[in-house]
């Protein structure tokens, strides 16, 4: 399938779900999902609100069987994607970190802002922290930060903390410079 038939298919897939966890009972595109897609599903339903799952839940959740769900664990277990916890439970495994820290030397938006982001952040005398972000799944999430020195603040807009749209000075701004009729409708 070509590049841009797939970012169709996911750009209309998730502007009707929005979340990985709400999608995979639902009939898309020309039939239903992939393996691949409701193994990934799994992973959209570990969040800081609810960072544990069983076997159980995640098969009411994504209305899928108890025994494809214990099958779609063990591979996500097998890959170190998923760890077993107490009480039958699983949380994100060590590999995510692998990723993130994959992510965080390569992506080409990060190395591209950095430099600007630290200059504009050193250049203001006051304490300061820049943040960088990026829209992801209908909402906009902060990818990096850069502070002016040691601050003592904190910001509650971590790396990888979503917010909505409707949240937040820098995403007004970036509505404000990019808007585009879909963003928009949104608000």
């Amino acid at each position: 399938m070509a590049r841009s038939a797939i970012g169709r298919f996911s750009v209309a897939r998730f502007i009707r779900h929005a979340e990985w966890g709400s999608m995979a009972s639902q009939q898309i595109g020309m039939g239903y999902m992939a393996t691949a897609d409701r193994v990934l599903s799994i992973l959209g339903l570990f969040t800081i609100e609810h960072p544990e799952w069983t076997v159980e839940a995640i098969a009411t959740e994504l209305g899928l069987s108890s025994s494809t769900v214990y099958q779609y664990v063990g591979s996500l277990v097998q890959a170190d994607l998923l760890i077993a916890g107490a009480a039958a439970k699983y949380m994100i495994g060590p590999a995510v970190i692998a990723l993130d820290r994959v992510t965080r030397r390569f992506d080409p938006l990060i190395h591209a802002a950095d430099e600007p982001l630290r200059s504009l952040i050193c250049s203001v005398d006051c304490k300061a922290i820049g943040l960088l972000c990026r829209v992801y799944r209908l909402k906009v999430m902060c990818v990096d930060q850069a502070m002016s020195r040691p601050l003592g603040l904190e910001t509650s807009y971590e790396r990888g903390r979503l917010m909505p749209f409707t949240r937040g000075g820098g995403v007004q701004d970036h509505l404000g410079e990019h808007a585009t009729s879909a963003a928009t409708s949104l608000l």
